[in-house]
């Protein structure tokens, strides 16, 4: 069964949460060149707009995997739209929504995808339990960058312990994705 342990998404779900609640976390959708929309923050930073590829519909993405011979995809979201600039609560409640989203998405397409979490690293306590939260729904793994806004990960002493991190079957790293793979039934 050939999997691709390495893709990215914005479900649909995302998308509504954004232009419904995202404006009270500093997270709102903004037009961008050509048409198509852009994730902006309050803090000031503007992602590059979303491609056709990311946002796609679920039927589009099984034809693109059927041609490719690919049975299974793990699903993390965009690395560009992790928002560490946002404030501490927002950051935390903006990842909590980022999973919840993806979580739904792929609950609806198990089939064919799973997910990996992504966490509010600016604050290392609230991360570990965003990804505890997420793997028990979920989340097979999770997905994190290699610098907060700027500033290497390994830069980050509470980051880097990972103390809280150590009782989940997840692994501790501070590459660019870590993931635990479920073997057998």
């Amino acid at each position: 069964m050939p999997i691709d342990v390495h893709a990215h998404y914005v479900p649909p779900q995302l998308i509504a949460a954004i232009k419904s609640k995202g404006s009270a976390i500093g997270v709102r959708l903004a037009p961008a060149d050509g048409g198509k929309e852009a994730l902006a923050f309050d803090y000031g930073f503007k992602v590059r707009p979303f491609f056709p590829r990311l946002i796609e519909p679920v039927a589009e993405r099984h034809k693109w995997m059927d041609e490719q011979h690919i049975d299974h995809q793990i699903v993390g979201t965009w690395p560009d739209i992790f928002g560490y600039g946002l404030p501490r609560d927002a950051c935390i409640a903006w990842h909590r929504m980022l999973n919840d989203t993806l979580a739904e998405w792929t609950a609806d397409n198990s089939r064919k995808f799973s997910w990996i979490s992504s966490v509010p690293l600016t604050d290392a306590e609230a991360a570990a339990q965003e990804l505890e939260r997420s793997a028990g729904i979920g989340a097979i793994g999770a997905i994190i960058s290699a610098n907060i806004e700027d500033v290497n990960l390994a830069s980050f002493r509470s980051i880097r312990s990972g103390a809280r991190l150590k009782h989940l079957a997840f692994p501790s790293s501070s590459t660019l994705s870590m993931l635990r793979l479920r073997r057998g039934p």
